[in-house]
Parts: C-alpha cells; structure tokens; sequence
C-alpha cells in the first residue's frame, strides 16, 4: 500500500510538473500601457505614457518587430493632445529601448493617433527580455468633472523572427489614471501620484 501512495505522489508531481512547463510555453508578449503619474491634472501641463513591452513569458521566441495603436482614453475624446512621442533611450530619458542595439529595418513612430511599428533585421531579433517602444506626451484640457480611464492599445502584431513572419500571442496591460479638472484641489500623495 505504501508503494501504491509513494507511486501516486510521483505521478502526481509529474503531472503537475507537466502542466506548469506547458503554462510557461503557452506564454504571451505582453503590452502595457504606463502613465507616468496616477493623477493627471488638465490644466494644459504635460504629462508621460509609456508603452512597455515584455517577452519574457515567450524565452525561445524571438521578437524581430512590434506594431501597436495607442487609442483615446475613454472620457477625454476632444480634450487630450499628443504633443511629442520619443523613441526610449537609457541616454536620453532613463528609459531602457526594448530594441536597443540593434539595427532597424523600419520604423513608423510619432506624436499621432496612428499606427506605430518597429521592426529590426531578420537575425537580430530580442530574446527573453523586455522594455520600452514607445513614449508620449500629452495635454489634456477642458475637463468639468473628474474621471479614472487608461491609455488603449489595438492594431497590434508582434513578429517572432523565425524568417516567416509568425505572428506571435500576445495580452495587452493597461494601467490606469486619474484626470482631475484644472480646479480641483491638487493633492499628491507619493502612493497615488508617483
């Protein structure tokens, strides 16, 4: 009897062993949007969202390109204005480039509501790592009441460098803000704004 228990417990463990490998290869690349700070105030100031990116979940896929759409966040239609969009750099704003070092093959990327793609040459494709593709700036203006949203993404196509152009899974993040009109009492506590 004690032999039969000892068995189940290794073929448990095997199992359970089995299904955890399987979870870590069906992984997906992850999008994420990140507002700088947690309250926003429209008052005409700029304020900073990244798109952060992680392949991590997929370790034997390489990333040879990315293409996202950052969409309006829910409730400021009409308010919110891109004013800049800037390629992360460690060198220019502390940043960490999910694509640095490595040549690209094409870039489409700037201060738009548009379609926006990166895209380096076949063979230097980004393995297991993660970091940022893109950051904006924006205004927002004209707000009466105050809201809670977050930055969308859609469009999006992440291509696994294997020379086929496989598209590869992938989640989106979003983490969200607060919008307070130009009026409202500025509070900022590190928790919430920083």
């Amino acid at each position: 009897m004690r032999t039969e228990a000892v068995l189940g417990l290794v073929f448990a463990s095997i199992f359970i062993i089995a299904i955890a490998s399987s979870a870590v290869e069906a992984g997906e690349f992850i999008l994420r949007t990140v507002p700088e700070n947690r309250i926003w105030y429209a008052d005409g100031r700029e304020y900073r969202m990244d798109v952060y990116v992680d392949g991590r979940e997929l370790p034997n896929d390489p990333v040879v390109g990315v293409q996202w759409r950052v969409r309006v966040p829910v409730g400021l239609e009409n308010k919110i204005t891109i004013t800049r969009a800037e390629i992360p750099s460690m060198e220019r704003n502390g940043r960490k480039d999910f694509f640095a070092g490595k040549d690209m093959a094409f870039q489409m990327f700037g201060p738009n509501w548009n379609s926006h793609a990166r895209l380096v040459w076949p063979g230097q494709g980004i393995l297991n790592d993660d970091g940022y593709v893109g950051s904006y700036w924006y205004t927002i203006n004209g707000l009466s009441t105050p809201i809670r949203t977050s930055f969308g993404l859609s469009s999006i196509e992440v291509i696994k460098d294997d020379g086929q152009s496989t598209l590869l899974p992938y989640r989106i993040e979003t983490q969200s803000f607060a919008v307070m009109p130009a009026n409202y009492p500025k509070l900022c506590v590190a928790s919430i704004c920083g």
